[in-house]
């Protein structure tokens, strides 16, 4: 008599990378998989970047990771048209290399380009795709998907007005109620865990200021300058800053001040962050905005401003208007016109 073949257990690939906005909802979704598949095993197709791996170095979960090069696309830049089109097409065979020997049960991923190879070699193996757009107005990835055949979820309502077919879902928030705790304490966990030459009081209003890893070299200096315009917050408040590079630069400039402060590139503590801020200046990727409001912070939301999309903008405009008692939005051009209006803004927020 034969035996029964012994069930595999089920594999879920992710494709996602680049950045932290991409990446972190992603393995989120992942990790909530593989909660209800404890024995399965995660695939993740990714950039080769340091920050990713930074990331995906968080998720034990992952058994395997599958790292592609892309070269950056310029439609000016002529001369990189034969390496991206070499690139892409490397890229889909090793993709359809990997599904087919891994041969997950479906295909998660937020967009990007890493998400285009992979979900060709899935759509040639018959495997499932869904796709997670995060910001209101989809990008081209996304567009590209949904004409292959994916299953699109959209987290923003107004992303249903040009993508009606899409299903609306909750933000795949990384953060739980096991994440919930006090101001003080939230400041206490910080302190101990990112060593300052000034650390945290514990009474002082606490601005945090966050930018991403497109975002933060104009936020950086827009502190700078805050700092310097009213020197009457020095004695009255205190500063968390996710800096992106060069946290001495910005340690040593509040020390001099005598400002109470912790900087820092990167750190895994971000739920503490949120939570020990009185009032938060951030950018408008879609991931904070929803972390701020699942913590219920107080946010200057100033979205970034790229030539190539107006997303973040698009996502301020929902937020506040889904949350007017907790956000409020400037853009660059109102800061740049009136910074004396804006800084007095932050001060009055924080202080009254």
């Amino acid at each position: 008599m034969l035996s029964s073949p012994v069930p595999q257990p089920p594999t879920l690939c992710v494709a996602a990378g680049k950045s932290g906005g991409h990446l972190i909802p992603a393995l989120q979704l992942a990790k909530l998989w593989h909660e209800q598949h404890p024995d399965g095993k995660v695939v993740l197709c990714t950039y080769g970047t340091a920050l990713d791996q930074k990331i995906y170095e968080q998720y034990p979960f992952i058994s395997t990771v599958q790292s592609f090069t892309f070269t950056t696309f310029v439609a000016s830049k002529l001369w990189r048209y034969p390496i991206i089109s070499y690139q892409a097409i490397t890229a889909c065979f090793q993709a359809w290399r990997l599904l087919r020997s891994t041969k997950p049960e479906k295909i998660i991923t937020s967009g990007g380009f890493v998400a285009l190879p992979v979900s060709i070699a899935a759509k040639l193996l018959g495997i499932p795709v869904e796709v997670y757009e995060l910001n209101v107005h989809p990008g081209k990835a996304v567009k590209a998907l949904a004409l292959l055949g994916a299953r699109v979820f959209v987290v923003f309502s107004e992303t249903l007005n040009v993508m009606p077919r899409a299903i609306l879902v909750d933000y795949p928030v990384r953060f739980t109620s096991a994440d919930l705790r006090s101001r003080v304490a939230a400041r206490n966990e910080l302190t101990a865990q990112i060593a300052s030459t000034l650390p945290l009081h514990p009474g002082r209003p606490t601005l945090f200021i966050v930018g991403g890893s497109q975002g933060s070299q104009y936020l950086n200096n827009l502190v700078l300058k805050l700092v310097a315009a009213k020197p009457e917050l020095h004695t009255q408040i205190q500063i968390i800053h996710q800096v992106g590079t060069n946290p001495k630069q910005y340690s040593d400039n509040y020390t001099q001040l005598g400002i109470p402060h912790l900087v820092f590139d990167f750190h895994s503590a971000i739920a503490a962050c949120y939570q020990a801020a009185d009032l938060v200046i951030c950018r408008a990727g879609a991931g904070t905005l929803f972390e701020l409001k699942y913590f219920k912070r107080p946010a200057i939301i100033i979205p970034l401003v790229a030539a190539s999309t107006s997303h973040q903008e698009a996502n301020a405009r929902a937020i506040t208007a889904q949350c007017p008692e907790l956000f409020s939005t400037w853009t660059q051009a109102s800061v740049d016109g009136n910074p004396q209006g804006f800084f007095n803004a932050v001060a009055k927020q924080l202080l009254y």
